[in-house]
């Protein structure tokens, strides 16, 4: 504890002092009120210079009355590892607003990686899983992107949870419930990533790259029937587009190749919206590729087809 000399002019000094202390907190406190009361695209400055103002005082007093608000401060000021040392000064037992249960949270995932992050979310799930939600949607791109990068280098449960939690934030989005589907599919669970996809295709009806990747997942699981039927309906709703977008959707891709490989299975020609196709976009090497081999095995089968000569 720093000690002040006695008599009068330790009277001055700590008088001083107090005045420091008192003028540094009203500055933090004037400058949080700031933040809360300016526009979104003001905000984040406003967040810097409250933080300054929060760790600028010099008295313990003075932070400890304001821990709860300096930590929100410097979170919005993207500040995580300030965030993580402020954190630790809180008292083990004492309550923790959701803002700045929310801030911790994403400072771990900023500062410690993504099992951190997994972790700290599973027991803040038991207290709050609204709170927990609404991290993991500020973060989405992020962090869907790393457990992505967690599944495809066998990181199964961390990026297995991220993708689960996505699903079920409310209210219910059909791409999060895709992305599950999708996760699932990579991982062998074939029951587990349709019902997912139908959950999706529930959601989003008219989505056609939704309605196309349900097709895959039905495929890859033996389905062929119904994987056309959904191939089919993707491309109902491409050729449905705008003329300008018609054409792009990834399901004619698909239904050529079914033909292609799967004898069995009856389909509706194809080849002439897969050339429209082709006309909007050349380049789409897969479905060039798929067009000449099913148009070569027509030609083979076909009654005129030339014959090799008997010797």
């Amino acid at each position: 504890m720093r000690q002040y000399p006695r008599g009068r002019v330790g009277v001055v000094i700590l008088l001083v002092a107090s005045f420091a202390r008192s003028q540094t907190e009203t500055a933090f406190l004037e400058a949080w009120r700031r933040v809360e009361t300016s526009a979104p695209t003001q905000r984040a400055a406003a967040a810097r210079e409250a933080s300054d103002c929060f760790l600028a005082m010099p008295g313990a007093s003075e932070r400890e009355r304001n821990l709860l608000a300096g930590i929100e401060a410097t979170a919005m000021a993207e500040r995580w590892s300030v965030v993580l040392d402020l954190v630790a000064d809180l008292p083990a037992d004492a309550p923790r607003p959701r803002t700045v249960a929310a801030a911790h949270l994403r400072a771990v995932l900023e500062q410690q990686g993504l099992a951190a992050f997994v972790a700290m979310a599973k027991q803040q799930l038991r207290v709050s899983q609204p709170a927990t939600h609404d991290v993991l949607v500020a973060v989405e791109a992020k962090v869907a992107g790393l457990a992505e990068k967690a599944v495809r280098s066998g990181d199964i449960a961390n990026g297995r949870f991220v993708f689960e939690e996505l699903a079920a934030v409310q209210p219910t989005a059909a791409y999060r419930l895709a992305n599950l589907g999708l996760c699932l599919r990579q991982l062998g669970d074939s029951a587990g990533a349709l019902r997912a996809y139908e959950r999706a295709r529930a959601e989003a009806p008219a989505d056609l790259d939704i309605a196309n990747d349900h097709g895959l997942s039905l495929r890859a699981s033996g389905q062929l029937v119904a994987a056309l039927q959904a191939f089919q309906r993707s491309q109902e709703l491409d050729l449905l587009r705008a003329p300008e977008q018609r054409g792009r959707g990834p399901a004619i891709t698909n239904l050529v190749h079914l033909v292609a490989v799967e004898a069995k299975v009856a389909v509706a020609d194809p080849l002439p919206a897969a050339a429209a196709a082709l006309a909007v976009r050349p380049d789409a090497t897969m479905l060039k590729r798929l067009v000449l081999d099913v148009g070569l095995d027509r030609l083979a089968a076909s009654p005129t087809a030339p014959q090799k000569p008997v010797r």
